[in-house]
């Protein structure tokens, strides 16, 4: 019983793959143009880009009949779409290659956005401490 708790709180923390995620009543899935993402599920939290050096192997045959095994690497450009909805919404990272959606992942939870003193409207700054918690929204004004 033990051994199956400590199973599933471990998946709770491990990213799980997706197929799709839905944006506006659309569904979103591989193969999908970022500007389809982009209108329906709006602007990112974070845009990661990279590029990716794979290999594959070519079997190239010689002038006197034998068979030569050589690796050839070429560059993709890949680029990482992080969407963070909130602590109460599945946080979902989707990776571009070629133009194209290639993966969907989910990664746990998102985070609480956090306020900083600067933020706070000027009409609250001069009230007591106790009356900045507003526990009504379940915002604080910290």
């Amino acid at each position: 019983m033990r051994m199956l708790f400590a199973v599933s709180l471990l998946a709770l923390f491990v990213p799980t793959s997706a197929e799709a995620m839905d944006c506006r009543d659309r569904v979103i899935a591989r193969g999908d143009a970022p500007g389809r993402v982009e209108r329906f599920c709006g602007e990112p939290t974070r845009r990661v880009g990279r590029i990716e050096v794979r290999s594959y192997v070519e079997y190239v045959t010689n002038g006197d009949g034998s068979v030569v095994e050589q690796w050839v690497e070429y560059e993709v450009e890949v680029e990482d779409w992080y969407y963070d909805r909130g602590p109460d919404r599945l946080l979902r990272k989707l990776t571009f290659e070629g133009g194209l959606v290639r993966e969907i992942v989910t990664e746990g939870y998102g985070y609480r956005p956090i306020r900083r003193f600067r933020d706070i409207p000027q009409s609250h700054k001069s009230q007591p401490f106790s009356r900045l918690l507003d526990v009504s929204s379940r915002t604080a004004w910290l």
